[in-house]
Order: C-alpha cells, then structure tokens, then sequence
C-alpha cells in the first residue's frame, strides 16, 4: 500500500468518528485495519480488563468470536498473545521525542 492511499483512508476514518459512540469507533478501527493492512482479511479488538478477564470487541465477521474465545480459553494465539504479553509503550510527556 502507497503512503497517499494509507493518508486518504485514515482521513476518512477520522471524519467518520463520532465522540462518544465507542463501538461505532471500534468497528472502524478493525474495519480500517483490515482496509488497509496488507495480507489482513479479519479484524477485532481483544481488551483486557483489570481483573484478567479477556474480551472482543469490533470483530469485522462472526467467526471471530469463536476464534477469539479459543485463543482466551486456550491461553495461545495473537490475540492473546498481543493484551497478555505486549508492554504498552508510554511516552512522557513533554521532554524530548528522539
């Protein structure tokens, strides 16, 4: 995918959020990232909540629920793997960027 592709797609993603209406803003990431990430035929979004609990969000066909519940029951795959074992980045603020 070209940058001027990838540019014009997340303008439209951007006009297309409204504030407050979180799972309309979910549904566009996952529908985004499967728009224009290479080799991607299906999206969703796994939270996981402050108790261990795992759950999906956004998911842009059916299957994924299935595939997702698997993976949490199974404790394997990439989405599991991604919001159990991915250190968030956190970037102080202000300060120098490099």
């Amino acid at each position: 995918m070209n940058d001027e592709r990838l540019v014009v797609t997340a303008r439209r993603l951007v006009e297309s959020l409204t504030p407050g209406d979180l799972d309309h803003t979910l549904g566009r990431i996952t529908a985004a990232a499967v728009e224009v990430l290479p080799d991607v035929e299906y999206a969703s979004i796994t939270v996981l909540h402050g108790d261990g609990k795992l759950e999906t969000f956004a998911p842009t066909a059916d299957l994924l629920w299935d595939l997702d519940a698997a993976q949490y029951e199974f404790r394997e795959g990439p989405c599991y793997d991604a919001a159990v074992h991915a250190r968030p980045a956190v970037r102080p603020s202000g300060g120098n960027r490099d």
